[in-house]
C-alpha cells in the first residue's frame, strides 16, 4: 500500500512502518497460553512472641533472643499448559531490630539430620559423590592435555569440595544450635530427649 502526499510523491517509509505496526498489533491480539507466568506478592507483617526459651519459637542470633519479627511472604503462580496454575509461597523471617533473617533452634538442631528424610538426602548425596567423583577423574586422566599437576589443581578442590560441604554445613548447624541451647539452659530451658526431638514436627508460622 502506498500513501500519495499532496504534491503527487509517494512516502514508502511511512507506508512500511504503518504495515509492520498492523503485524505486530496483530500478534499482540493473538491469544497465548504462557508455559510458565510468575507473579508475585509481598506481604509484610509485624509479629511478636514470648521471650522465654522456645525451642520451636524463632530467634535472632544477632540479638540473641526471641525478638518480634517481621514476616515477609512472596507467592509465585506458576501457569501449564498441562494442567491448573498453582501458588507457591516462600515465607522469610526478620528481626524487627536488626533486620537480620531468624530461624528456629529446631531448624539447626544437628538432631534433623538423622529424620528419615534428612538421612535419606545424605545417602543419596554420598552415593552420587562416589561415583561422580572416580568418573570426573576419569575424564581428567583421559583428556588429552592431562598432566599431574593439572589433575591435582582440579580434581583434589573439587574433591575437598565435595567432602567437605556436607562436614561444614553440620559442624555450622551445631555451633549455632550451641549458642541458643546455651542461651536457653541459662534462663531454666531443659533440652528434651533426642527420641523426643526427632517426634517434633516442625513449626507452621
Amino acid at each position: 500500500m502506498l500513501v500519495r502526499r499532496r504534491g503527487g510523491s509517494y512516502n514508502l517509509h511511512t507506508t512500511f512502518i504503518c504495515d509492520i505496526r498492523a503485524v505486530v498489533s496483530a500478534t499482540r491480539r493473538t491469544t497465548r497460553i504462557p508455559r510458565f507466568m510468575k507473579s508475585k506478592f509481598s506481604n509484610n507483617e509485624l509479629r511478636t512472641q514470648t521471650p522465654n526459651p522456645n525451642y520451636q519459637g524463632l530467634w535472632c542470633w544477632e540479638c540473641q533472643a526471641h525478638t518480634a519479627y517481621h514476616s515477609h511472604s512472596k507467592t509465585r503462580q506458576v501457569c501449564s499448559n498441562d494442567g491448573p496454575s498453582r501458588l507457591t509461597t516462600y515465607t522469610t523471617f526478620t528481626c524487627e531490630f536488626c533486620q537480620k533473617k531468624m530461624y528456629t533452634p529446631q531448624a539447626v538442631d544437628p538432631i534433623v539430620f538423622k529424620r528419615p528424610a534428612e538421612r535419606g538426602c545424605l545417602w543419596i548425596y554420598w552415593i552420587c559423590a562416589t561415583i561422580a567423583l572416580p568418573i570426573f577423574c576419569w575424564f581428567l586422566v583421559a583428556s588429552p592435555i592431562a598432566n599431574l599437576a593439572l589433575i591435582l589443581a582440579i580434581f583434589l578442590p573439587t574433591a575437598a569440595t565435595v567432602i567437605g560441604l556436607p562436614w561444614l554445613i553440620i559442624r555450622w548447624s551445631t555451633k549455632k544450635y550451641a549458642i541458643w541451647k546455651s542461651w536457653a539452659v541459662e534462663r531454666g530451658w531443659k533440652e528434651p530427649k533426642r527420641k523426643k526431638r526427632l517426634k517434633m514436627e516442625f513449626r507452621q508460622f
